[in-house]
């Protein structure tokens, strides 16, 4: 879990390039809500194992309006390292659990 939330900043990081006042502009955009949850998912899958495919049917409503909201969704089974940048999620972005 702790290193999801490592690799979220760095992420984070990517995401804001070298200018520090993006740091404000980019918290609320929808890339970056999209990968917070998918390193949330990935973290909790981690840390619980299969109780988090039980534990996500009851947060899948919740789950589900903000993965409409960032326009992305990126399986929880998928294993992705730090770093990761999605320039325009505007068309919808869909990574599926098999991918490396």
């Amino acid at each position: 879990m702790f290193r999801q939330i490592s690799y979220f900043f760095e992420d984070y990081k990517k995401i804001c390039g070298q200018k520090k006042a993006r740091y404000l502009y980019v918290w609320m955009n929808r890339v970056t809500v999209g990968i917070l949850l998918y390193r949330f998912e990935r973290g909790m899958f981690l840390f619980m194992g299969k109780g988090w495919k039980v534990l996500r049917i009851l947060l899948s409503p919740i789950l589900n309006l903000s993965y409409a909201y960032a326009n992305s969704e990126i399986h929880y089974q998928a294993s992705i390292g730090p770093g990761i940048s999605i320039l325009h999620a505007s068309p919808g972005v869909v990574i599926s659990g098999q991918a490396p």
